[in-house]
């Protein structure tokens, strides 16, 4: 499998992905935008930044397994195509990381990690670790 860098191209809503030689990081502004819970089920839709652009958006659904624990199924769409993500987090926690699980078309077998930090209740910084997968 290629390795995926993220080549950030601050022209227009683009983030575009080119081949490079080990990992490769993209950092972005998590605001939400919406939050809805049922259940023991919550999603929450949103806005992502780099800078101050805005390049896409993340729909987010997580379902409580026990306590504060999540597992959570992300999907980041930007214009040239989408990234997924899954595992658990505790959002009681500060710092939390889940696994890169692929992506379409320029994210075409994308791999690595996103790991998440919590700015406030609103805001997380969204930190994508790509490699090999």
């Amino acid at each position: 499998m290629r390795r995926i860098a993220i080549v950030v191209a601050v022209c227009g809503m683009f983030v575009v992905p080119a081949v490079a030689a080990g990992a490769d990081v993209v950092v972005l502004q998590a605001t939400t935008t919406s939050q809805t819970q049922k259940g023991k089920t919550v999603t929450f839709i949103e806005s992502l930044r780099l800078g101050r652009k805005m390049i896409g958006v993340d729909r987010v659904v997580c379902k409580q397994v026990r306590g504060t624990i999540y597992s959570c199924n992300g999907l980041y769409t930007f214009n040239n195509g989408t990234i997924t993500v899954a595992g658990r987090v505790d959002p009681t926690k500060q710092n939390n990381q889940v696994r890169v699980t692929g992506g379409t078309k320029a994210y075409a077998g994308a791999g690595g990690v996103l790991k998440l930090h919590t700015i406030d209740s609103r805001r997380t910084r969204e930190t994508f670790v790509f490699n090999d997968g």
